[in-house]
């Protein structure tokens, strides 16, 4: 190749890149901006399907809270007789054998007492008696010389029993004449059972034995 051509040749190479050059200045200058991208929403979160209601086991005029144990009053003025009463009632929870054969004993001297040793005596009774053992219990709120405020005590804690308890017992209260806690045992029995058949006591009996069913049946 000899030196012309080769120079012919630079001055072309030399012409292409500057033109290459001003077509890309060109092209940035003339060329709109680009726009700003827009921020991407966030999606909001998804709402919290809500609880669905617990199905309920039990009907609710049949449930009863757990059983409490009964507050221990303080005791009143240490007459001699109440002091008699109280060492009687302390050697027998001092015994060691079963509740159930304590409560008998408690039961047993409970009507025996003071008025204020019986209510004390009775609050014992309900702390130590078990569920199973319990128709002993009630047979107490009839036994002749109980001072009212001791039945109070044993009906008070039976509204905290379980309904196979509960349920019986305020029925037997109900049905005896002359009881002090009578029309107090027939209301919350009406109440609890949402029935009412009066004095009708066998109708009673089915009411609660149908109610015991469906309560057992609902566990």
């Amino acid at each position: 190749m000899n030196q012309g051509t080769r120079s012919r040749g630079y001055v072309y190479a030399a012409c292409v890149t500057a033109c290459f050059g001003l077509a890309l200045i060109f092209f940035q200058f003339s060329s709109p901006p680009l726009e700003n991208p827009q921020p991407r929403r966030a999606l909001a979160p998804a709402a919290a399907a809500a609880p669905k209601p617990a199905t309920p086991t039990t009907p609710p005029s049949l449930a009863t809270p757990p059983a409490a144990p009964v507050p221990i009053t303080a005791p009143p003025e240490e007459t001699p007789e109440f002091i008699a009463d109280q060492n009687k009632l302390h050697d027998i929870l001092i015994i060691e054998e079963p509740n159930s054969a304590k409560v008998g004993r408690l039961l047993a001297v409970m009507p025996h007492l003071a008025k204020e040793s019986q209510v004390y005596c009775a609050q014992h009774i309900c702390n130590l008696a078990d569920d199973r053992d319990y128709a002993q219990v009630r047979r107490a709120m009839f036994q002749k010389g109980l001072a009212p405020e001791a039945a109070e005590v044993i009906y008070s804690d039976c509204l905290n029993r379980p309904i196979d308890v509960l349920l019986p017992t305020l029925l037997e209260v109900a049905r005896t004449p002359n009881h002090p806690l009578k029309q107090e045992a027939y209301n919350t029995l009406a109440f609890m059972t949402e029935a009412d058949h009066g004095e009708n006591w066998p109708a009673w009996s089915n009411e609660i034995a149908r109610r015991l069913a469906e309560a057992k049946e609902a566990r």
